[in-house]
């Protein structure tokens, strides 16, 4: 999924002037969340239709504000992210769909910085997804998550190390190589992911660049 870039300019909660909050990024949404915080607000998984019937969604319209009806965006103290776009069939939405809502959904939390948005396990109960499928999206939007949005414990990405990892034949071709030439991003990628000849090739070019 590549991250889209909106058109539409997100509009703030509030058109005054905002205070940004510094939040506690070692903070986990909780499984179990009764009531809010004024500055709170809570993200859901919804269908289309906007029907708010059964899980968090419910919970959205019992205690926090959302709209039967309005599938999603900000309503009260909630926010809804479509996950089913037909309510009746799990992975109706697909997981691009699932995470163009979430992008704007982190847009539109970075846009309000003095509110605290904690996001439920979303897309991995009634919408069919498994957590490591939704995590995923995350992933590929870790570098947009900003402080304000608190993340399920199976959903965090953002202290997690993604950089490759190497095999024993990987580790054994740099190790042979001088430190200036080690730790050469293009060595390490053509140490990943080049046969023996052509990851000789690479290394001559760079030595002589040296």
């Amino acid at each position: 999924m590549d991250v889209v870039e909106t058109k539409e300019e997100v509009k703030p909660i509030m058109e005054d002037e905002q205070q940004v909050i510094e939040f506690d990024m070692k903070e986990f949404t909780p499984d179990n969340i009764t009531k809010l915080a004024t500055n709170e607000v809570f993200v859901f998984g919804s269908n289309a239709e906007g029907r708010h019937g059964l899980g968090a969604a419910k919970l959205a319209k019992d205690k926090f504000g959302a709209i039967y009806g309005q599938a999603e965006g900000i309503q009260g103290q909630s926010y809804a992210v479509i996950t089913k776009k037909d309510f009746r069939q799990p992975k109706s939405s697909t997981l691009q769909e699932i995470g163009k809502g979430l992008q704007d959904m982190l847009l539109y939390a970075k846009a309000n910085p003095n509110k605290k948005f904690l996001v439920t396990k979303l897309g991995s109960s009634l919408a069919g997804y498994s957590i490591e499928e939704i995590k995923s999206l995350f992933v590929q939007l870790r570098n947009i998550i900003p402080s304000n949005v608190v993340l399920p414990k199976e959903y965090e990405v953002r202290e997690e190390d993604f950089s490759p990892k190497l095999t024993n034949l990987q580790e054994a071709r740099l190790a042979q190589l001088p430190d200036n030439i080690r730790n050469n991003p293009d060595v390490i990628n053509a140490a990943i992911n080049m046969n023996q000849e052509e990851f000789k090739e690479i290394v001559e070019q760079i030595k002589k660049c040296n």
